[in-house]
């Protein structure tokens, strides 16, 4: 996806969420993308809910909680 597909879809307001992911971030959202003056609010700002479930759903993962179905866990 292109910045600019993103910039549209905020401005437009089709797009309500970003967030990014890696193993020390776990699921990390962006609250607003800034370019020099223009600031774009992405939704209200807070974790969505679609970030909220992706975080909880690895974080369960990580802990245990949740159930390992793709083998991503190796015990140490």
């Amino acid at each position: 996806m292109h910045i600019e597909e993103v910039v549209n879809g905020l401005q437009k307001g089709d797009c309500t969420e970003i967030f990014g992911c890696g193993t020390a971030a776990v699921i990390s959202a962006v609250g607003e993308l800034v370019d020099g003056e223009t600031v774009l609010r992405v939704g209200d700002g807070k974790e969505g809910p679609i970030a909220r479930k992706l975080r909880e759903k690895l974080t369960g993962i990580q802990f245990g909680t949740e159930p390992d179905t793709h083998g991503w866990l190796m015990k140490v």
